[in-house]
């Protein structure tokens, strides 16, 4: 819905929560979709602060906020979180981001086995060691930042993403009892993770890339074909070439599945056989 009059005249802001991120072809929503009347799009929904306003090929603008606070151990949460004071001023805009200092510190690092010089394989007390003193360092650093930024005093999230490929794995929940009460996750410190072996596959042409975002795109608002199988259609399937029920009157017990399926009443099939018996 748009004024009537004077519509060049108007900031169009227009506010979304749902998904921007592509996960499939069939659960985000595409820049497409958005009129290109808008002139700012306040995007909710994703945690990944990306509040600095990015243009896009449909003229319109985007912001991204983010979660204020993290609420998954994923990358993106460690990045530093942030609320935006908008101004408008007729058809400018622009997005103070303002840092916010009372979220729990969220700390992520990745560490590769195979790297550490005179780690053994099956060496589990020496990788125990080595994790439990990265975990440690990154709580002194989680400590010096709240001191440095006068933010409130709280357990550090600590996630390390350790690449064991050849070399023994720990037990996450047993390691973590070592840092209860001085790190808010203990239970989820370590993500243990292998490499995984690449697939050999032709590199595909800016053409072929294309034509494959497209057919993406265009399976993501195709309408799906209605599935137009009736319950009595699926009841001759199973009965044969005759189609004739010997024990149960054929009319009745179709209608009672078909209450069943289609109504959702769960006693018909068994108010059927009480009234047949």
């Amino acid at each position: 819905m748009r004024p009537v009059e004077s519509r060049d005249d108007w900031f169009n802001l227009f506010v979304i929560h749902q998904n921007r991120v592509a996960h499939s072809p069939k659960n985000y929503i595409h820049e497409a979709f958005l009129d290109n009347f808008l002139n700012l799009i306040l995007w909710g929904h994703e945690h990944e602060s990306m509040i600095q306003a990015a243009p896009t090929s449909a003229q319109f603008w985007i912001t991204q906020p983010g979660s204020t606070i993290a609420t998954s151990l994923s990358e993106f949460e460690a990045k530093p979180k942030h609320v935006g004071l908008l101004e408008i001023c007729a058809g400018k805009f622009r997005i103070n981001p303002i840092p916010l200092k009372t979220v729990r510190p969220y700390l992520i690092e990745d560490v590769v086995l195979s790297s550490i010089p005179d780690l053994s394989p099956n060496d589990t007390e020496g990788i125990s060691q080595y994790l439990s003193d990265k975990v440690v360092e990154l709580v002194k650093q989680a400590n010096m930042m709240q001191e440095e930024e006068n933010r409130p005093k709280m357990p550090p999230l600590i996630r390390l993403k350790v690449d064991y490929t050849g070399y023994s794995q720990l037990n996450p929940t047993q390691f973590g009892q070592q840092f209860v009460g001085k790190v808010a996750n203990p239970k989820d410190i370590l993500l243990f993770h292998r490499k995984k072996v690449a697939k050999t596959s032709t590199a595909k042409t800016p053409e072929e890339q294309k034509a494959e975002e497209n057919e993406l795109f265009s399976r993501a608002v195709r309408p799906e074909v209605l599935d137009t199988t009736k319950i009595e259609d699926l009841i001759l399937s199973f009965l044969g070439p005759t189609g004739a029920v010997e024990i149960l009157p054929e009319n009745d017990f179709t209608a009672a599945l078909n209450n069943f399926v289609e109504k959702e009443e769960k006693t018909a099939i068994q108010e059927f056989f009480i009234f047949e018996g």
